[in-house]
């Protein structure tokens, strides 16, 4: 997978808050705003940011069928690709993992009728909702519960059922994030 030529964060930082960094240069815990973030937006340390943050781009950045208004600021989604904690009746990995950062943003008819097309293509999908600040996300598979009312092209029952798993993930108990590294101190 290659990214798409022409398309950058451009004004962008989603993932400089949602994530979690966890590596042995730089640990930053999710839904934090990294504290190298400015204000404006954009990184401070952009020309010798760490591997992991040079290294990392959203789903958007390869995802040629995403058109620009699905750069994860502007849809409320940030998209990953997944490997881990799927079903194994799913041969397709990576999965697509969907996290909602901006529910007002993002829950709209594109979004379902994306979520429906890759359900429909057995590609895995996971939907994902931000904890508390310093907690791990919670997901849900939804393949399986969503495959027939999207086989039925029932958009109403696809949105209903959105609606019950999203509203399952919010109640939810996060998980708080503990970081196995630790940065280094200056010699």
């Amino acid at each position: 997978m290659h990214l798409m030529k022409d398309r950058s964060c451009g004004a962008c930082s989603v993932c400089c808050v949602v994530l979690n960094v966890d590596t042995k240069e730089f640990q930053k815990l999710p839904s934090v705003p990294c504290p190298h973030l400015c204000a404006g937006g954009g990184c401070g340390i952009h020309d010798t940011r760490y591997e992991v943050c040079r290294t990392y781009h959203c789903g958007w950045r390869y995802l040629s069928q995403l058109g620009d208004d699905w750069r994860p600021d502007r849809s409320g989604v940030l998209i990953d690709f997944q490997v881990e904690g799927l079903p194994p009746h799913y041969a397709k990995r990576p999965g697509i993992r969907l996290t909602l950062v901006d529910k007002r943003k993002a829950l709209n008819r594109q979004f379902y009728d994306y979520v429906a097309r890759l359900i429909a293509s057995d590609v895995p999908v996971v939907l994902a909702v931000t904890g508390p600040a310093g907690h791990f996300p919670a997901g849900a598979f939804l393949n399986d519960a969503m495959k027939d009312a999207v086989s039925k092209r029932n958009l109403s029952e696809v949105v209903e059922m959105f609606a019950h798993a999203l509203k399952g993930l919010e109640s939810h108990h996060f998980n708080p994030v503990v970081h196995r590294n630790k940065t280094h101190s200056p010699a």
